[in-house]
């Protein structure tokens, strides 16, 4: 018999050890209290007995979890789910609802893997069959085709069944009718499906926004009963009817004249600082106000104090907000907005943050410069924030494409402080002396490029005839990651004929 994939991951295995260890010290302790210890023959047989049951215990509990371990066989047009009491074979036609979580982890803010969680019902019972592993970065899942094939069937079978009044359910919502209905708390909203015109993932959540409106109309957890389901579903739908109608492009202008919102990140540190200050003044300046020879003081600071407050409340809400077609920044009543074309300059750094060797979290500080104006934002997050990770690849492979074809007309692209593009290949100076001076001005054909990689935040470029790094630059600089994929794009082109566009 074929051996199955393994899906019963658990990440507490280490408890196992953990009550073993602590048993067979007890035990220990126990034996010795009874032996070396006088008057302590009946507390040693108490400790002692305490310590069998904790082993016995221990071990009942987790032979009763191997003998329940599963293992998956993909057959093609199903799976055959191996162990327990029965062998159990499941044909996708029988499938009525999945569920999909995916959660990341993270070592001091890198990413080192996925536990990914695959939950099947079938038609003739109500309990799921659960699928879970960990997937390290870069490795593959062994049930991605499955789990692909599982979820395309559950879709045709519901996209066929529609018309003829079948309904998918998940939570919070349902699908019937053509049309979805959104339940929110105590707001529901129904949104047919001639209205929906883009679905697409945000803030960890299935955004749907209904046709010319500038803010998601609903959102749906992915992790919820059939939400891959009801989004794969609502993708091709929209698809289709793009095609239909002659393939209008993606982005609307929408109320805004920016498109669809995407994300938004807010800040408020500086209306509880005003607040605080305000309290702090305030207080200070009531009790001065009192003392004779103190009045005035005390007038200042009831006066700063109602500044400080009004000047938070007026300033002190800094909202960013990401568009189709551009970003804004509103500061108080002010907003200032940039088109994704206009945007000249683009900086991006996140720094890993550690207090006393623990890691605290990262910083990120992302900077956009275009003629209009800047706009500037930072948060301190825990390990990453992928929306921005995405804007930031967008908002760079847009400004490569601009630096690639200044290299296709023939002319020079500064990209940082001493490396340029030249239509015969990269031109930069070596770091000397701990990066306190440099060498000579030296050109690398594009052809001659090796590889490239980040690590720890620091760009390395390799020649073919070198072992060493020919050029290191931190990631933080101006422009760097448009510089980055205009060097990825010209390493794989080689040098050959006219870089194209990413």
């Amino acid at each position: 018999m074929a051996a199955g994939i393994p899906v019963n991951y658990q990440e507490k295995g280490w408890l196992k050890h953990f009550f073993r260890i602590l048993g067979v010290l007890a035990l220990m302790g126990g034996i010795a209290l009874a032996v070396y210890v006088p008057e302590g023959v009946l507390p040693g047989i108490i400790v002692g007995g305490v310590a069998v049951f904790l082993l016995v215990f221990n071990e009942v509990r987790f032979a009763r979890q191997k003998a329940a371990e599963r293992s998956v066989i993909d057959t093609g047009s199903g799976f055959r789910w191996l162990g327990g009491p029965t062998d159990i074979e499941v044909q996708d036609s029988r499938v009525v609802a999945v569920r999909i979580k995916r959660t990341s982890k993270f070592s001091a803010g890198i990413l080192k893997g996925v536990i990914r969680r695959f939950e099947v019902w079938t038609a003739d019972s109500d309990k799921s069959m659960c699928m879970t592993n960990r997937i390290p970065v870069n490795a593959t899942d062994l049930l991605a085709a499955l789990i692909v094939r599982v979820v395309e069937d559950l879709k045709q079978r519901t996209a066929a069944g529609l018309a003829s009044g079948a309904m998918l359910e998940g939570d919070g919502w349902r699908l019937a009718a053509m049309q979805l209905v959104v339940a929110c708390g105590r707001k529901v909203e129904t949104l047919p499906f001639v209205e929906i015109d883009k679905v697409a993932v945000f803030d960890g959540k299935i955004c749907l926004w209904r046709r010319g409106q500038d803010e998601p109309a609903a959102k749906i957890s992915p992790d919820s009963k059939n939400a891959s389901v009801l989004a794969s579903l609502l993708s091709e739908w929209i698809e289709h009817q793009r095609e239909a109608s002659g393939g209008q492009p993606e982005a609307t202008s929408g109320a805004s004249g920016m498109g669809r919102l995407l994300f938004e990140r807010r800040r408020n540190e500086g209306i509880w600082i005003g607040l605080v200050l305000a309290i702090i003044g305030g207080a200070v300046g009531a009790i001065l106000l009192f003392e004779r020879d103190t009045k005035l003081v005390g007038v200042v600071l009831l006066a700063a104090a109602v500044a400080s407050l009004l000047l938070g409340l007026a300033f002190g809400r800094y909202l960013f907000r990401c568009y189709e077609l551009g970003l804004t920044r509103r500061r108080g009543r002010g907003e200032l907005r940039l088109m994704y074309n206009e945007i000249a300059e683009f900086t991006y750094s996140a720094t890993r943050m550690f207090y006393k060797g623990a890691y605290t979290g990262t910083q990120l500080s992302v900077t956009f410069r275009a003629a209009p104006g800047m706009i500037r934002y930072s948060a301190k997050v825990q390990n990453m924030d992928a929306d921005l990770d995405e804007l930031r690849d967008h908002i760079a492979k847009m400004i490569a494409n601009r630096m690639l074809a200044d290299l296709r007309a023939g002319r020079a692209v500064p990209w940082t402080s001493d490396v340029v593009f030249l239509p015969q290949g990269l031109q930069f100076r070596r770091s000397k002396m701990l990066g306190l001076a440099s060498g000579p001005v030296e050109v690398l054909p594009y052809e001659q490029i090796h590889s490239v990689n980040l690590n720890e935040g620091v760009f390395n470029l390799y020649s073919k005839t070198e072992s060493k790094p020919v050029i290191s630059k931190p990631v933080g600089s101006a422009n760097f990651f448009p510089g980055f994929f205009a060097v990825l794009t010209l390493q794989q082109d080689r040098g050959v004929g006219v870089p194209p566009a990413l």
